[in-house]
């Protein structure tokens, strides 16, 4: 098959720092073409890559983006010219597949056999939009639900593929285990997250057992995503509670092996997220890395984890759920129970690009049968 993928307007592909979706859509189509299939990609232009080059056996083309605007409105305008200056190089294809909101407007141009579009972060009435395209895909089930609910219409278009991360070269480590045992939290500092019913467990949970520590990894700023306002109160609430040997503030890391050495330096991933997730890239990456889970029970969360044997899931937003879960754990890694070997597993078979690009490229041969 010849796929075409068209990426937003505001971030280089292959990503360049952070970027869960370039990074994630980089090893879907490595498999696509190992798969022997072939691949082109349209992305914006951007200083340290070649406007056109083939790596990997995908063509790359870019195109003049523009920067991402805080207002969802003011960005879809400045992204406008960048659909256009796509489809003018566009070439027709098999699989037309778009990753941002402009891609509803190929509905009008005959440029694949089949258009597909992929969720991430959009609003689900929107989708609307899409009505001519032949599939859109959601990254988890509960997100796929809530818009067949919405737009009942459609809902013979929307299927759920999950995200998935490269198991290549990843091989399970056992964390060392000593006297603490250490939690870590990377993702953005929002209040979507949940951080404050996660560290007021932890502050309760650390009055039990002195050797628990949290540290947290994200962006320190609002370019990033995060909210100043709220990594402040966490800084006083730190401080008020005199946790400063127990609970780490620290800024993002973008490199990827630097980033899996940490993973490897903690035994338990947190996610307290209380609304707006689809599928957690980042528990994804730490599963290969194989380390226990602690994460909310949001719908979009249920397929991250097996209770009991991979970790355990907290309600969302109770802060009495994380301290019990976190002692639990705790006392359970101390005892010798390896939920980590679990979680590594769990993600290869469920969650890995191998795994994943044949269930794409199986349902595009199925669409195309049907044309």
């Amino acid at each position: 098959m010849k796929i075409t993928l068209v990426l937003g307007h505001e971030l280089p592909f292959p990503s360049q720092k952070g970027g869960g979706v370039n990074s994630l859509l980089g090893q879907l189509v490595d498999n696509f073409v190992k798969l022997g299939h072939e691949v082109t990609v349209f992305s914006p232009k951007y200083k340290e890559l070649l406007d056109y080059e083939v790596k990997h056996g995908v063509r790359h083309i870019r195109v003049k983006g523009a920067n991402r605007k805080k207002n969802l409105g003011l960005n879809f305008f400045c992204g406008i010219p960048y659909f256009f200056r796509v489809l003018l190089r566009i070439e027709y294809s098999d699989i037309l597949s778009c990753h941002m909101w402009h891609g509803f407007l190929f509905s009008f141009f005959n440029v694949s056999k089949i258009k597909i579009h992929t969720v991430h972060r959009d609003p689900k009435k929107l989708l609307v939009l899409f009505k001519f395209f032949d599939r859109i895909y959601f990254a988890s089930d509960s997100v796929c639900d809530e818009a067949k609910k919405i737009l009942p219409s459609m809902k013979n278009k929307f299927k759920t593929v999950y995200n998935c991360v490269d198991y290549n070269n990843y091989t399970f480590s056992k964390p060392i285990i000593k006297n603490e045992i250490k939690f870590l939290y990377v993702g953005r500092y929002s209040n979507d997250k949940g951080l404050m019913s996660l560290f007021e467990g932890m502050k309760k949970a650390i009055t039990f057992d002195t050797n628990i520590k949290l540290k947290t990894i994200g962006p320190l700023n609002a370019e990033g995503g995060s909210e100043t306002n709220l990594i402040e109160q966490l800084k006083t609430f730190i401080t008020n509670y005199n946790l400063e040997e127990h609970i780490e503030i620290s800024g993002p890391i973008y490199d990827r092996k630097e980033l899996d050495n940490e993973v490897s330096n903690h035994h338990v991933v947190v996610l307290p997220s209380i609304f707006g997730e689809t599928l957690n890239m980042v528990v994804l990456e730490c599963m290969r890395i194989g380390r226990a889970q602690l994460i909310s029970d949001l719908p979009a969360n249920l397929p991250l984890n097996v209770e009991g044997v991979t970790g355990y899931f907290c309600s969302v937003g109770n802060s009495d759920a994380w301290f019990q879960s976190i002692l639990k754990i705790t006392k359970e890694i101390r005892s010798g129970k390896d939920f980590g070997i679990n979680s590594f597993e769990y993600g290869k078979q469920k969650f890995s690009s191998e795994v994943v690009s044949y269930e794409y490229i199986n349902d595009f041969m199925g669409l195309i049968n049907k044309t």
